[in-house]
Protein backbone atom coordinates (compact mmCIF):
# COMPACT_ATOMS: atom_id res chain seq x y z
CA UNK A 1 0.00 0.00 0.00
CA UNK A 2 1.26 3.13 -0.67
CA UNK A 3 1.41 5.85 1.64
CA UNK A 4 -1.18 8.75 0.75
CA UNK A 5 0.17 12.25 0.64
CA UNK A 6 -2.48 15.09 1.05
CA UNK A 7 -1.73 18.42 -0.17
CA UNK A 8 -3.41 21.42 0.79
CA UNK A 9 -3.78 23.84 -2.30
CA UNK A 10 -3.71 27.49 -0.81
CA UNK A 11 -4.64 30.48 -3.50
CA UNK A 12 -1.95 32.51 -4.78
CA UNK A 13 -3.71 35.58 -3.89
CA UNK A 14 -3.71 34.49 0.06
CA UNK A 15 -0.57 33.35 0.36
CA UNK A 16 0.15 37.50 -1.31
CA UNK A 17 -2.28 39.07 0.87
CA UNK A 18 -0.66 37.31 4.15
CA UNK A 19 3.40 38.20 2.93
CA UNK A 20 2.05 41.78 2.48
CA UNK A 21 0.60 41.48 5.46
CA UNK A 22 3.19 40.80 7.45
CA UNK A 23 5.49 43.05 5.55
CA UNK A 24 3.60 46.21 7.06
CA UNK A 25 3.52 44.88 10.41
CA UNK A 26 7.45 44.53 10.27
CA UNK A 27 7.26 48.10 9.02
CA UNK A 28 5.00 49.45 11.67
CA UNK A 29 7.08 47.40 14.24
CA UNK A 30 10.83 49.11 13.10
CA UNK A 31 9.29 52.82 12.94
CA UNK A 32 7.56 52.62 16.35
CA UNK A 33 10.99 51.57 17.59
CA UNK A 34 12.76 53.94 15.90
CA UNK A 35 10.44 57.14 17.21
CA UNK A 36 10.48 55.02 21.19
CA UNK A 37 13.96 56.05 21.43
CA UNK A 38 15.76 59.31 19.73
CA UNK A 39 19.06 56.84 19.39
CA UNK A 40 22.90 57.89 19.65
CA UNK A 41 24.51 60.96 18.60
CA UNK A 42 27.60 62.29 18.14
CA UNK A 43 28.98 65.95 20.08
CA UNK A 44 31.01 68.08 18.08
CA UNK A 45 32.67 72.19 19.01
CA UNK A 46 33.62 72.48 15.41
CA UNK A 47 34.34 76.22 15.81
CA UNK A 48 36.62 76.28 18.40
CA UNK A 49 39.50 78.35 18.00
CA UNK A 50 42.26 78.83 20.88
CA UNK A 51 44.54 82.27 20.62
CA UNK A 52 48.24 81.80 20.07
CA UNK A 53 49.08 80.45 23.86
CA UNK A 54 45.49 79.19 24.86
CA UNK A 55 45.25 75.91 26.13
CA UNK A 56 42.50 74.09 27.20
CA UNK A 57 42.44 72.70 30.73
CA UNK A 58 38.94 71.75 31.39
CA UNK A 59 35.19 70.97 30.29
CA UNK A 60 31.98 70.64 31.50
CA UNK A 61 28.87 68.98 29.60
CA UNK A 62 25.00 69.67 31.31
CA UNK A 63 22.49 67.39 29.50
CA UNK A 64 18.90 67.53 30.03
CA UNK A 65 16.96 64.80 28.89
CA UNK A 66 20.60 62.66 27.59
CA UNK A 67 22.65 60.62 28.73
CA UNK A 68 26.37 60.22 28.35
CA UNK A 69 27.00 57.10 26.20
CA UNK A 70 30.61 57.07 25.55
CA UNK A 71 33.48 59.23 25.80
CA UNK A 72 35.63 57.91 22.70
CA UNK A 73 38.91 60.32 23.24
CA UNK A 74 39.86 60.68 26.45
CA UNK A 75 43.29 62.49 27.06
CA UNK A 76 46.24 61.22 28.35
CA UNK A 77 46.41 63.03 32.39
CA UNK A 78 42.86 64.08 32.32
CA UNK A 79 40.44 63.25 35.38
CA UNK A 80 37.02 62.61 33.85
CA UNK A 81 33.91 62.32 35.95
CA UNK A 82 30.40 61.18 34.37
CA UNK A 83 27.24 61.67 35.68
CA UNK A 84 24.25 59.91 34.40
CA UNK A 85 21.35 60.41 36.74
CA UNK A 86 18.23 58.38 36.60
CA UNK A 87 16.29 61.25 35.52
CA UNK A 88 17.75 61.82 32.14
CA UNK A 89 19.72 64.57 33.78
CA UNK A 90 23.13 64.16 32.72
CA UNK A 91 26.74 66.00 33.17
CA UNK A 92 30.39 64.93 32.66
CA UNK A 93 33.86 66.89 32.81
CA UNK A 94 36.92 66.58 32.75
CA UNK A 95 40.17 68.80 33.86
CA UNK A 96 44.21 68.03 33.93
CA UNK A 97 45.88 66.16 35.78
CA UNK A 98 49.27 68.34 35.36
CA UNK A 99 49.71 71.13 33.20
CA UNK A 100 51.57 69.58 30.58
CA UNK A 101 48.50 67.52 29.65
CA UNK A 102 46.37 70.91 28.33
CA UNK A 103 45.70 70.94 25.51
CA UNK A 104 47.03 72.99 22.43
CA UNK A 105 43.88 72.73 20.03
CA UNK A 106 40.23 72.42 20.21
CA UNK A 107 40.77 69.40 17.67
CA UNK A 108 39.90 67.30 21.12
CA UNK A 109 36.31 68.37 20.49
CA UNK A 110 35.38 66.70 16.72
CA UNK A 111 33.24 64.07 17.51
CA UNK A 112 34.12 64.11 21.28
CA UNK A 113 31.49 63.17 22.95
CA UNK A 114 28.63 60.45 22.32
CA UNK A 115 24.76 60.97 23.90
CA UNK A 116 21.78 59.11 23.86
CA UNK A 117 18.73 61.19 24.04
CA UNK A 118 16.02 60.24 26.51
CA UNK A 119 13.04 57.49 24.65
CA UNK A 120 9.67 58.60 24.35
CA UNK A 121 7.15 56.90 26.12
CA UNK A 122 8.75 56.61 29.69
CA UNK A 123 5.22 56.76 31.24
CA UNK A 124 5.59 60.46 31.35
CA UNK A 125 2.66 62.42 29.48
CA UNK A 126 5.38 65.15 28.40
CA UNK A 127 8.77 64.12 28.01
CA UNK A 128 10.93 66.61 28.94
CA UNK A 129 12.74 68.90 26.15
CA UNK A 130 16.33 68.05 25.39
CA UNK A 131 19.05 70.28 25.85
CA UNK A 132 22.69 70.61 26.34
CA UNK A 133 25.55 73.45 27.24
CA UNK A 134 29.09 73.13 27.14
CA UNK A 135 31.50 75.06 28.74
CA UNK A 136 35.15 75.19 27.85
CA UNK A 137 37.60 76.07 30.58
CA UNK A 138 41.31 77.63 28.54
CA UNK A 139 44.46 79.99 29.99
CA UNK A 140 47.28 80.98 28.52
CA UNK A 141 49.39 81.25 31.89
CA UNK A 142 47.76 78.71 34.75
CA UNK A 143 46.81 81.59 36.80
CA UNK A 144 43.84 83.07 34.66
CA UNK A 145 40.99 81.16 33.39
CA UNK A 146 38.89 81.76 30.51
CA UNK A 147 35.53 80.44 30.25
CA UNK A 148 33.52 79.94 26.87
CA UNK A 149 29.71 78.86 27.40
CA UNK A 150 28.64 77.03 24.20
CA UNK A 151 24.46 76.11 23.84
CA UNK A 152 22.12 73.81 21.25
CA UNK A 153 23.11 76.21 18.75
CA UNK A 154 26.34 76.18 18.86
CA UNK A 155 27.35 72.82 18.25
CA UNK A 156 26.74 70.39 16.10
CA UNK A 157 25.07 67.00 16.59
CA UNK A 158 24.94 64.12 14.46
CA UNK A 159 22.87 61.26 14.25
CA UNK A 160 24.87 57.88 14.49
Amino acid sequence: MKPRVILATIPLWILTAVAVILLFIQAATASAQETEGEGLWTVSISHLKLAPGERVIGFDVQLKAARVASLPKVPPAWSITIDNEPSWNSRISGTIGVGAAALGSGNFFEDFLVIEKCPKGLGVEKPPSFGITVEVITTTDFNNEKRIFLKNEDLLLQKQ
